[in-house]
């Protein structure tokens, strides 16, 4: 293992973190915000698609289940995405790529398995809700699917934490935030026409993003894949790695904390008000975090910025 190592290092490509400088900074901020302008484009195009061609409570149903599935996989994901940030980026610096492809499986490995496990549980949790008369107007069918979404959107969260510690911005926007949504967004539309332009049920709608989400999914897995030695076992003993597990659940629970900041409102809403009510909150709801994005557009290209000066020593 230590000579695959040290070969690899030898023949190192050159740096991609070459443009860490201020001017580095702004031209990634930039680019991420015309992307994150153009995601936001495509989900309000998107959203007005399916409140066309859908009815109050399936709109409301698809909503609930958007945010729902993102607040669980980041439950479930143990804090994989912010150790892509804290990991990865100095890999790639120095050119690691067997350690970089390691740390993949076995994150991927971590939060995929945990979502699964959270998906399962709110299922249970959410037949036992009906019982008491919550989560009106959604059926079985739709809670199996919806909560189908759980592990798949944390798949896609992750793979977009991969790029990001990458510097790879536009891989680490574009499919789920733009691709996923088009994707669905057609396939919901023919199936309006095929109906005879009937509304749109939210199991089939559900259906669609699922099918959608695990294409994009999949191309983005390919163009991030990083071959490595067979039989390689991440390798616990190099700094960065040994320093992961002391700061893994700090950074669990402030992911936690800033995606249910940001959907549980609507989840909440759709367990006491029914999915029809959660559905119209949902569209205002969206239309006001649009003035998040200029933030988000630094927060995206500085957070592995830092940590790949920090792993640097400077």
């Amino acid at each position: 293992m230590a000579t695959t190592e040290s070969t690899e290092t030898a023949r190192k490509p050159a740096p991609r973190g070459a443009g860490l400088s201020p001017s580095g900074l702004t031209a990634r901020a930039r680019l991420a915000l015309v992307l994150k302008l153009g995601a936001a484009g495509v989900t309000y195009a998107f959203l007005m698609l399916l409140a066309r061609l859908m009815d109050g409570a399936a709109f409301g149903t698809v909503a609930f289940f958007l945010n729902t599935s993102l607040l669980l996989s980041v439950i479930g994901a143990r804090g994989q995405q912010m150790a892509a940030l804290q990991v990865l980026p100095a890999l790639h610096e120095r050119g690691e790529r067997a350690a970089i492809a390691r740390f993949r499986a076995f994150a991927r490995t971590r939060a995929v398995g945990g979502a699964v496990v959270v998906a399962i549980a709110a299922f249970v949790a959410g037949v036992l809700a009906q019982a008491f008369g919550g989560l009106a107007g959604i059926g079985p069918m739709q809670m199996a699917l919806g909560f189908a979404l759980v592990p798949l959107v944390g798949m896609a969260d992750l793979q977009a934490h991969f790029a990001r510690a990458g510097h790879r911005i536009a891989l680490a926007i574009w499919p789920r935030e733009i691709a996923w949504r088009l994707g669905a967004g057609t396939v919901i539309t023919l199936v309006f026409l095929v109906r005879g332009q009937a509304p749109v049920p939210a199991s089939v709608a559900l259906a669609c993003l699922i099918a959608a989400l695990i294409a994009v999914t999949a191309a983005q897995a390919r163009l991030l894949a990083t071959p490595a030695p067979r039989n390689s076992r991440l390798n616990h003993d190099t700094p960065i790695q040994k320093a992961w597990p002391g700061t893994a659940s700090a950074f669990w629970l402030t992911s936690v904390s800033n995606i249910f900041l940001a959907n549980a409102d609507v989840v909440v809403l759709a367990l006491f008000a029914g999915a029809k009510a959660a559905g119209l909150y949902f569209a205002a709801n969206r239309l006001a975090m649009l003035l998040a994005f200029f933030q988000t557009s630094y927060n995206m290209v500085l957070g592995p910025m830092l940590s790949q000066h920090w792993q640097g020593g400077n």
